[in-house]
């Protein structure tokens, strides 16, 4: 797991490491990662729309797959979108939507690398 050892040289604080290397995937369980999220979202108000993102698109999900999979945050252990038994259209539809989310939840994980970096380089200096 590289990625997050070099995740871990840009931040000390485990919340944001985490965070930072999140993506929007299909789950079984629901993880820990949503407490994280919502911890987050009290010092940063943007970061809550991440949960809108995800429960939006878990209404579009359900029009589709009625299975106990669903959309949620993740590391590694999301299962991919073409593996899920539905109709080859809906999972062209899914696929779409699953690229989507994944975009807007990485808009909303730069904004808050931008303010970390930014609280960084003045704290620092």
């Amino acid at each position: 797991m590289r990625f997050m050892d070099y995740i871990r040289l840009s931040s000390d604080k485990e919340e944001e490491i985490v965070f930072r290397s999140l993506k929007v995937g299909i789950i079984k369980d629901d993880i820990e990662y949503r407490d994280i999220i919502e911890r987050l979202s009290n010092k940063h108000q943007y970061i809550k729309e991440s949960i809108d993102i995800l429960n939006s698109v878990n209404k579009k999900l359900k029009k589709y797959y009625k299975g106990k999979y669903k959309y949620g945050f993740c590391i590694n252990e999301d299962k991919p979108v073409i593996d899920i038994k539905i109709r080859k259209n809906h999972k062209e539809v899914l696929y779409t939507e699953y690229l989507k989310v994944n975009d807007k939840f990485d808009k909303i994980k730069r904004q808050f690398e931008k303010e970390i970096s930014y609280k960084d380089h003045f704290t620092s200096s």
